[in-house]
């Protein structure tokens, strides 16, 4: 932006394969709105055809075309679930909750990486609580990359914030050190560590199965793939 910054009327063309990153979504909803300054334009790698080699542009199309990648990659097309996501992004809008429940019971939910760099794992930290309707409902996902005293942090903030009846961390990355972290920033926190003995894939299914089933019978929508899930 720095690089628009001088007078009459500085523009810039971007071309990208078109993938869901915030940045594009912003500059779509920009091109959408009353007063856009943004003007999107469409073109597959066949328009492009003249230009490529032909064995090149043979090869490429033989390997892709038809996939769910080939849409992305030769047609333009944004995809905006991923593929074999357990959630898609229309389960999550619908499941949108306005209503301010009275809780039976919070907590913060802590799965913690290894480490705090460009390339690491989120730190997944989640507040979630029950209802008193027996609804199941997420208050707040602030997982990002952290630092153990910044995960720590930011799970005793949520804690307080959101009044949380208990910290539930995932201990599978040395338990003892979990627990030491999480009480040097609050010696008094009502703490459990728990050990994962299957797989984030295996523990998540069900809970998507069962979240895809409610939603479908509340909001008729379709179910996903869930073949061999039960909740």
């Amino acid at each position: 932006m720095m690089g628009l910054r001088l007078k009459p009327r500085p523009q810039a063309m971007i071309a990208t394969t078109p993938r869901p990153t915030p940045l594009l979504r912003e500059l779509m909803r920009n091109s959408l709105s009353e007063k856009p300054t943004c003007v999107i334009t469409r073109a597959t790698t066949y328009a492009n055809r003249r230009n490529l080699a032909p064995a090149f542009f043979d090869h490429i199309i033989a390997k892709y075309k038809g996939t769910r990648l080939g849409r992305q990659e030769l047609m333009g097309d944004i995809l905006e679930e991923a593929e074999g996501a357990l959630w898609t992004r229309e389960m999550l809008e619908q499941a949108r909750d306005g209503r301010k429940s009275e809780f039976k019971r919070v907590v913060v939910a802590i799965d913690p990486a290894v480490s705090a760099d460009v390339s690491s794992a989120l730190t997944g930290i989640v507040v979630a609580a029950r209802g008193f309707d027996d609804r199941a409902y997420v208050l707040a996902d602030l997982s990002g990359r952290y630092t153990p005293d910044g995960w720590a942090r930011a799970a005793i903030d949520a804690y307080n914030q959101y009044k949380a009846d208990r910290i539930v961390a995932e201990g599978n990355q040395g338990g003892d050190l979990v627990r030491y972290t999480l009480q040097t920033i609050c010696a008094n926190v009502s703490l459990s560590v728990v050990h994962a003995s299957r797989s984030k894939q295996a523990r998540a299914e069900p809970v998507a199965a069962l979240a895809a089933q409610t939603l479908h019978r509340y909001f008729r929508l379709s179910l996903p793939n869930t073949k061999g899930v039960h909740s």
